[in-house]
């Protein structure tokens, strides 16, 4: 096993969401987008629904 060390350009993603079958691919590739967010990132769902391309009421829906 090779480790290197590695800058913040990367998430790490709990196998856990990917196994779950409740929660949808669409909702497992938007909280993908916001785990790799910083810390200090603040959530607005207009700005969310335009960096994922999707509309308002998908994104209110995805959100839920």
């Amino acid at each position: 096993i090779v480790r290197r060390k590695h800058n913040n350009r990367f998430a790490i993603v709990p196998n856990a969401i990917w196994d779950d079958k409740s929660v949808s691919l669409e909702a497992k590739g938007a909280l993908c987008h916001l785990i790799s967010r910083p810390h200090d990132w603040s959530v607005y769902l207009k700005k969310l629904a335009e960096t994922l391309g999707i509309g308002r009421d998908r994104c209110q829906r995805i959100m839920r």
